[in-house]
């Protein structure tokens, strides 16, 4: 029953309301009506009674559905009794020497592996392609240990290489992986990671104490405790975005307490106590990331080569327009949604220059658009050298200013960019980001727009002037010999829409926000200047819509009010549109011309 009104109650409101805002109610001197003023006064009344519905649907039928079905899933924590299992699997499985030891170097110092990482960028219809190319050189003394028969793995080991090392929530999209002959790598799975990762913390407590287990029972079943606790640790599941600051700093608290548990074991040598303090930092780093791990087989002369790919949806937003808080959006954004047109801005994190000597970025822009601008924000600090000091534990005495350099904009459509010496930094936020600019390639869209502006304009300065200056009859109203006019006043806004504006594209950057602005406003004008001279042109008595200028005062020979008015809109539009593209046209050709 309540659906069935509540069903009524709309009819009347999505129907009568309108209906009786746009009947005309006669004024007091037609027949005894309503006041005139009574009359617009009623009709307030009911555009604030449909405001407020159409406001009240649109927000239970459109936008509350939508904001819920962007469902947060709580992340539940695994039981205790997956550490256990781990550990027997760590027992009857484990990893060898040279397995544990690069894995650790490849996740502390990440640099000492990694040679030259080569980042490539390119725009989909809704997404970014990203291609990573990792280039590894293993250090020289694992080659000669690997010439040694190792009794704890197989002659021909294959190296667990951390690919990723990504923040814990974050999703790779379409993660493809393969060696340097093009051969597609399977990464390892979820529990196979996480069995590695306890084989790697079984050989180094074992290395503690000596390449054994302490045989002491009471002192066994301690050393098994914190394994565990180190263990719950790296499989924690945890989303920082989600979480708030005290939060966050309990979940810290508890991984440094199990780190200090790891360092105070007892019956450790000093020798040996190196083992412990790789540990904890094993146990501190996957407590708050993850890695994808693929196992590669090392050449003789140490080098590789790992590509994988992936897919990036990024925010369809400029950066300019979103404001600081991150929540509200501009009425510029909105205005580029409703209109179709895409940015132009390409964001990228550095999340990789920090773990590699040499790193190497381009961003390969669409078909018909030019690099315009290209800058790093914020600039890199100084940090340690990360070929020699571990990214998680720094080490001030090699401190390295940051190179980088940018290919010089040559009206190409690819950016390129290059840094070493770069710091690791921790903190997502604090990663300094490149922004990329791209804009069409003249003329595109704006001369486009410009050209349709230019017509409407001259067609309607033309009718306007002519009708300015046409006889009049005997009851005082224009002759007009053709509807000729009507038709030259619908051509631009058929050729707006033909130009552009029913020409939705499907690819991430499309057209610019001026030129998809400029074509709705050249529509508008056409079509109102269409019907302005079909009211001039008719019979209906004269009204409002023959207003005239005062004595003396024209526009470009255009006398009629109405005429003048939309005369001025489409100059405006047209002197603006033509400013941009002659302008774009020359920064286009200063930069295509430039000999350095």
């Amino acid at each position: 029953m309540r659906a069935i009104v509540r069903a009524a109650l709309a009819f009347i409101m999505l129907l009568i309301l309108p209906l009786g805002i746009l009947l005309n109610i006669p004024d007091v001197t037609d027949r005894g009506g309503l006041p005139n003023d009574a009359a617009w006064t009623l009709r307030l009344l009911l555009g604030i009674l449909i405001l407020r519905f159409l406001s009240r649907y649109v927000r239970k039928r459109v936008t509350q559905p939508l904001r819920d079905s962007h469902v947060s899933r709580d992340i539940v924590s695994l039981d205790r009794d997956l550490a256990y299992e781990l550990q027997r699997e760590a027992g009857f499985d484990p990893v060898s020497r040279q397995q544990a030891a690069l894995f650790i170097m490849a996740l502390r110092t990440p640099a000492k592996v990694r040679q030259r990482i080569v980042e490539k960028y390119v725009p989909g219809q809704r997404n970014l392609s990203n291609t990573v190319s990792v280039e590894i050189q293993v250090p020289r003394i694992f080659l000669t240990r690997r010439r040694e028969p190792d009794p704890a793995g197989p002659p021909d080991e294959s190296f667990p290489f951390p690919m990723v090392i990504s923040p814990k929530s974050i999703m790779y999209d379409s993660l493809e992986v393969f060696d340097e002959d093009g051969a597609r790598l399977s990464t390892l799975s979820y529990r196979e990671y996480l069995t590695m990762i306890a084989g790697v913390l079984r050989y180094l407590l074992t290395g503690a104490y000596g390449g054994r287990m302490p045989e002491d029972e009471k002192l066994l079943e301690h050393v098994k405790s914190v394994e565990a606790d180190a263990l719950e640790q790296v499989f924690m599941r945890r989303d920082d975005r989600r979480l708030s600051l005290p939060e966050v700093q309990a979940l810290d608290e508890r991984t440094q307490q199990v780190v200090m548990k790891l360092l105070r074991l007892k019956g450790v040598d000093d020798r040996h106590r190196r083992q412990l303090e790789l540990a904890a930092d094993l146990v501190r780093i996957l407590a708050k990331r993850y890695a994808i791990v693929a196992p590669l087989k090392i050449s003789t002369n140490g080098r590789a080569l790992v590509t994988y790919k992936r897919l990036i949806v990024p925010t369809v937003t400029d950066a300019d327009d979103q404001p600081a808080d991150g929540r509200a959006r501009t009425s510029k954004e909105y205005l580029r949604h409703l209109l179709g047109a895409r940015p132009v801005e390409v964001h990228v994190a550095l999340e990789n220059a920090g773990i590699c000597h040499s790193y190497h970025l381009s961003v390969q822009g669409p078909e018909g658009l030019y690099l315009a601008k290209q800058a790093i924000t914020p600039d890199p600090p100084a940090g340690p050298d990360n070929r020699t000091s571990g990214v998680h534990q720094p080490n001030d005495r090699y401190e390295f200013a940051p190179h980088y350099r940018f290919r010089s904009r040559r009206g190409q459509s690819y950016a390129h960019f290059y840094g070493r010496h770069f710091p690791f930094v921790s903190d997502p936020k604090a990663v300094p980001r490149l922004q990329f600019s791209f804009y069409e390639v003249p003329p595109g869209s704006d001369f486009q727009a410009s050209i349709a502006a230019a017509s409407a304009a001259f067609l309607i300065g033309l009718i306007g002037f002519v009708l300015a200056h046409s006889s009049l009859d005997q009851f005082g109203r224009i002759t007009l010999a053709s509807d000729a006019p009507v038709l030259l006043l619908a051509f631009p806004g058929v050729a707006a829409s033909w130009l552009g504006v029913d020409k939705a594209g499907a690819r991430l950057f499309d057209s610019s926000l001026s030129a998809r602005l400029s074509l709705v406003i050249t529509v508008v004008v056409s079509v109102a200047a269409s019907a302005l001279y079909i009211i001039n042109a008719s019979n209906v008595e004269p009204g409002v819509f023959d207003g005239k200028l005062n004595a003396g005062v024209s526009l470009l020979g255009v006398r009629g009010s109405w005429w003048a008015g939309l005369t001025a809109l489409a100059v405006v539009n047209t002197l603006c549109m033509a400013y941009r593209w002659l302008y774009r046209s020359w920064r286009y050709a200063y930069l295509a011309q430039r000999n350095t």
